[in-house]
Formats: structure tokens, sequence, C-alpha cells
């Protein structure tokens, strides 16, 4: 991946929000994370270096899905990556151009993934 790309990671599990990140940044990418939904806009508004999402769909609140939608509406550049260990992708809407993951997933999975997305 080419240096300097940013993402924003939203989970609401701690554990697998840390995981996410350090491998991440093991990738070589700048990561930016966020619990919620709420916090997720706030953080996007805060750096519009940010050049993917990479949310859980399964989420209080505001959901990944929901958020997801957000997202394209206000940062039709940000690219979409959604995963969910519970909800398969039938059962939300993926936004165009958006790409679903199944979890549990592999680091290296992540990373050819945002390389296709980012290229």
């Amino acid at each position: 991946m080419r240096p300097n790309r940013a993402i924003l990671v939203v989970e609401d599990e701690p554990l697998v929000l840390d995981w996410v990140v350090k491998f991440l940044v093991e990738f070589g990418l700048k990561v930016f994370s966020a619990e919620n939904g709420q916090q997720a806009l706030a953080v996007l508004e805060a750096h519009p270096e940010i050049d993917v999402m990479f949310a859980d769909v399964t989420m209080p609140g505001m959901d990944g899905g929901q958020l997801a939608e957000t997202v394209r509406a206000s940062h039709p550049d940000v690219k979409v990556l959604l995963t969910s260990g519970k909800q398969p992708p039938e059962r939300f809407r993926l936004p165009d151009g958006g790409v679903f993951i199944p979890k549990p997933y592999r680091p290296q999975a992540i990373a050819d993934l945002l390389s296709r997305l980012l290229s």
C-alpha cells in the first residue's frame, strides 16, 4: 500500500479494535479509531485525509450500515469496508462501491482488500 493512506476503524469491542488498529499500523497505514457511529462521524470531520472507513455492522446506536450510508452522503470519496460476524450482507444495505468481509478475518485478507480499494 502507498504510504500516507489513512483509515478509520469503527468497532465497539475494545479488544477487536486494538487488534485491528495494531495490524493496520503494521501495514503502514495512518489509523484513526472510533467505538461507535457518532465518534466515527466526528473523526471524519476532523480528519479529511481519511481514505477508508472499516466498520463493524453490529454496533449499538447507529449500526455500521447506517453509518456507511451517512458517510457516503457526506464524504463520497471515502471507501467503505464493512464486517460482521453476526449479520450476513443481505441483512443490511451495503453502499455502492462498498465491500463486505465476514468475521473472523485474517489480517492479510484485510490488507488485500484495502490494496484493491485504494488502487
